[in-house]
Formats: C-alpha cells, sequence, structure tokens
C-alpha cells in the first residue's frame, strides 16, 4: 500500500519568508509553520500588528512560540526590505528555502454601479513581484562567494491573493 502524501512528514526544517503576513490566509500559514518547527521571517509594516495577530488568531504568544520568527520591519514594495526579509536580516546568507507572499490591497467601495468596488493600489502584487524579482538577484550576487551558497537552487514562490473575500476589513 502506498502511503498519500497528505500521511508523509516532511522532516527537513525549512527557512520560508513570509511577506504579508497580517493576512487571513499567510497568516494561517505562518502561524502553522511556527507549530511545524521551520524558521519563518515576516516582512511587516507593523510588527505589533503582526504579534498581535499571532497571538489573538493563532494562539502563539511567548519565547517558546515564536522563537523561530524573525520579525523585519519594512514595506514590501521596497526591493532593500525584501532582501532583508529574505535573508532574516542575515541569519540566512543563502536566502529561504519557500518565499509566501501575500501582499494585496484593501478594498475601495464606491457608490458608483458600474465599479461598486475597486482597490487602493491595484498593482501592490506587481509592485512586489518586482522588488522580490530584484532582491532575490541581490541575495544572489551576494552569495556567489560560497561555493556550498552558490549551488543552492532559488526558492520556491507561493504568491496568493484573498482580496475582497474575508469578513475581516483588511483582507
Amino acid at each position: 500500500m502506498t502511503a498519500c502524501a497528505a500521511d508523509t512528514t516532511y522532516s527537513k526544517s525549512l527557512h520560508i519568508a513570509v511577506f504579508g503576513p497580517t493576512g487571513g490566509c499567510v497568516s494561517i500559514a505562518l502561524a502553522r509553520a511556527l507549530r511545524d518547527g521551520h524558521s519563518v521571517s515576516a516582512l511587516a509594516r507593523s510588527p505589533e500588528k503582526l504579534l498581535s495577530i499571532l497571538e489573538t488568531q493563532h494562539g502563539l504568544v511567548g519565547p517558546a512560540s515564536l522563537s523561530a520568527l524573525t520579525v523585519v520591519v519594512g514595506n514590501a514594495r521596497d526591493p532593500a526590505d525584501v532582501a532583508r526579509a529574505l535573508t532574516a536580516d542575515g541569519a540566512w546568507p543563502a536566502g529561504p528555502d519557500l518565499v509566501l507572499g501575500g501582499v494585496g490591497g484593501a478594498p475601495v467601495f464606491s457608490a458608483c454601479p458600474t465599479r461598486p468596488m475597486s482597490v487602493d493600489d491595484p498593482t501592490i502584487c506587481a509592485t512586489w513581484a518586482a522588488a522580490l524579482v530584484a532582491a532575490l538577484r541581490t541575495v544572489a550576487a551576494a552569495s556567489t562567494t560560497d561555493d556550498k551558497i552558490a549551488r543552492r537552487p532559488p526558492p520556491a514562490v507561493i504568491a496568493i491573493s484573498t482580496t475582497g473575500i474575508s469578513p475581516r476589513a483588511r483582507d
């Protein structure tokens, strides 16, 4: 009998860089990664908001629950901030194994019947993606002096968005 992939356990601890960590889907994935023993670097404009969400919505509080979390203060539009998050402020010189991006704009409602909803920043996902590519190139260029790091494959990148479908005001 062959085991289903869901029945197997991935034993390697991953370095995961998270962007948009206060959003619903991404905060759930971040909390799960921490519970599963992975190291997580999260880029957040408001670390207080992120820590509050992890505590109130996911029950993660205190050093024991958050010891594998590095919060990098910054903006997902800025390639330098994104690069700092990719390396966990220098703790992972080779960058992450996985990038999880959930940046998105906030919905804006209007009385216009032909366009009742829009997004406050309709290009945020593309802007973040461009910043991510630039930051990955920066991290790779800085890592080429170490043969072991230079041979490392680029990280897997997962981008998700739930703008407008959550009952929360910001998702």
